[in-house]
C-alpha cells in the first residue's frame, strides 16, 4: 500500500493480509519535496495534448556528468541518461498532458519518451530549495514510415546457441 500526492515524497507500507469484512487503519505522514517540476507535453506539429507520456527527471552529479557523455561538452543520449544509475523521478502525463515531479535540490535533466515520438532530452537545469520549475515539451512525431518499422530474428543463448523464449527486444530510433 502506498500513499502518493503531488509535491510530497511517496510513502509505502509493507504488505499485509486482510480478510473479508476486516478493517485496517493505516497512518501515512508524507513529507513535502523541497522542489518540483511541472511538465506539459504536446505534439510538436499539431499542439495536441499528449496523455500517457513517460517523463523522467534524472539527477546529474556535476562531477560525473562528463563521464556519462564522454567529454566536457557532452551530447547526451536517452539510453545514457535513462540507464545510468543516478536517482530519478518518474511520472506519466495525465489527460491534460501534465505531470508533476517532486524532487530535491540539485542538477537535473528532463527526459520524455513516447513510442510514437522522438525522445526528448532537455537542457540541464539546477533546482534550489523551494524552486518550482515549469517546462513545456513539444514532442516531434516520427514520420509515418518510421512508426511502422518492423524487424525479426532469433535471440539465442550465447553459450549453447539455442533459441531463447520470452525475450523482450527493444529498438530505439536515433538520428
Amino acid at each position: 500500500v502506498a500513499a502518493i500526492a503531488d509535491g510530497f515524497q511517496p510513502e509505502q507500507k509493507p504488505p499485509f493480509a486482510v480478510t473479508a469484512g476486516e478493517r485496517r487503519e493505516l497512518r501515512f505522514e508524507l513529507s513535502k519535496f523541497a522542489c518540483s517540476v511541472r511538465v506539459r507535453v504536446t505534439d510538436g506539429e499539431t499542439g495536441a495534448i499528449l496523455p500517457g507520456v513517460v517523463v523522467h527527471q534524472k539527477s546529474l552529479s556535476q562531477e560525473r556528468l562528463p563521464d556519462l557523455a564522454g567529454g566536457d561538452s557532452p551530447e547526451l543520449f536517452v539510453e545514457d541518461v535513462i540507464e545510468d544509475d543516478r536517482e530519478t523521478f518518474r511520472a506519466v502525463t495525465d489527460g491534460e498532458g501534465r505531470a508533476v515531479l517532486g524532487s530535491f535540490p540539485g542538477p537535473y535533466v528532463l527526459v520524455v519518451r513516447h513510442p510514437r515520438y522522438r525522445d526528448f532530452i532537455g537542457e540541464r537545469f539546477p533546482l534550489k530549495d523551494g524552486d518550482r520549475k515549469d517546462v513545456e515539451v513539444r514532442l516531434t512525431p516520427y514520420p509515418p514510415a518510421e512508426r511502422e518499422l518492423s524487424f525479426g530474428g532469433t535471440v539465442t543463448d550465447g553459450g549453447t546457441e539455442r533459441p531463447l523464449s520470452g525475450v523482450a527486444v527493444t529498438c530505439h530510433y536515433r538520428e
